[in-house]
């Protein structure tokens, strides 16, 4: 009997040993994947997680005008002449198509565990705020009221995930205010990458929706509109006071002589007003020492790239009437006004 409890307590002791053993083993952070038990801990895994985003910013398409009034293409546009079918589930509004949103609101719930300087920290938190506010302007132009979410959502989160469309303003006013932490937390064009985003480029973005918001409300009379186009007046002269941009001056085209930009062709003092290289403008492969250029998009081979080709040449799309007429004259007036308008009898004295 005393050899029986002697074997029973070793084996009880031993089975205490291989489950607090086990019970270890069980809590350890995996060694061979990522998870958020290993992951949220330094400022360059946020750098990381942020530059899952950068491939959704708008990519050109050349096509995109076609469903506009400044071209005319050989075959109608659907969406321009009101032959578009409705799409009955899908056209953006899927659940995969909020996977955007979903993965910032993400790391706003998770980002507080890592480590690393204030200012570090708050350049990828601008940057998470910037993408936000971009997906869901995106989503507002194309739906008008969506649901505003802005938390990581789980199945238990019934409030939300049957929530009704969140009124059009409030998803607005949120999305300005997201870009509003972006302008403050993020540096100066010169303290970032190459590439990465900015003070100014959220200030840019910042002007674009309050001036389509404002613009929208106006041409509907809905009260208010005043508000958002002031602000958009103010975070673009901020940009033009401050972010040391500037008209691009094609090389080709113009020279400096004796402090003077000089046109090319005529050898004569080119006037602040010179005309631009459109071909040039839209065709350079490397954007990053255009003056005009606030974010400048990166291709590099086998990482990002487009489809964009080098389609001003190619027929299948020509210029309308409308976008000839919106430019002005030498004199600033458009052609209404100016005395310089030569008429439009035929194309070449129009041009």
């Amino acid at each position: 009997m005393k050899n029986q409890h002697i074997l029973f307590y070793l084996l009880l002791g031993s089975l205490l040993t291989t489950a607090v053993s086990c019970s270890k083993v069980l809590d350890r952070k995996p060694q061979d994947s990522i998870s958020d038990l290993n992951y949220w801990q330094t400022a360059d895994e946020l750098k990381l997680y942020c530059n899952n985003f950068y491939p959704e910013l708008y990519v050109p398409d050349q096509f995109a005008d076609d469903q506009s009034d400044n071209c005319v293409p050989n075959s109608p546009n659907s969406w321009l002449y009101g032959l578009t079918t409705v799409p009955s589930s899908g056209g953006g509004w899927a659940y995969t198509d909020w996977a955007y949103i979903r993965s910032a609101n993400y790391f706003l719930t998770h980002y507080q565990t890592a480590t690393g300087s204030v200012e570090e920290i708050d350049e990828y938190l601008g940057e998470i705020h910037f993408f936000r506010a971009y997906e869901y302007f995106n989503k507002v132009k194309s739906f008008g009221d969506v649901p505003w979410i802005n938390k990581d959502l789980n199945v238990n989160d019934s409030s939300f995930l049957y929530a009704p469309r969140t009124d059009r303003k409030i998803v607005t006013d949120s999305i300005i205010a997201d870009l509003k932490i972006a302008v403050a937390k993020l540096p100066l064009p010169d303290q970032v990458e190459l590439g990465r985003l900015h003070k100014y480029a959220a200030e840019q973005m910042l002007a674009r929706v309050c001036l389509y918001e404002g613009t929208w409300m106006k041409y509907r009379n809905q009260s208010g509109w005043e508000t958002y186009l002031d602000q958009a007046a103010a975070a673009a002269k901020d940009i033009m006071d401050n972010g040391g941009y500037s008209i691009y001056k094609p090389e080709a085209a113009y020279y400096y002589k004796a402090g003077d930009l000089v046109d090319a062709k005529t050898n004569t003092v080119a006037t602040q007003d010179y005309p631009l290289s459109y071909k040039e403008q839209f065709i350079q492969e490397d954007l990053t020492k255009n003056p005009e250029c606030v974010l400048p998009k990166i291709y590099r081979l086998d990482q990002l790239t487009s489809k964009l080709s080098r389609s001003v040449n190619e027929s299948g799309t020509g210029v309308s009437k409308d976008l000839i007429d919106a430019f002005l004259c030498a004199d600033g007036k458009p052609i209404a006004l100016s005395s310089l308008y030569k008429g439009d009898d035929s194309a070449s004295v129009e041009f």
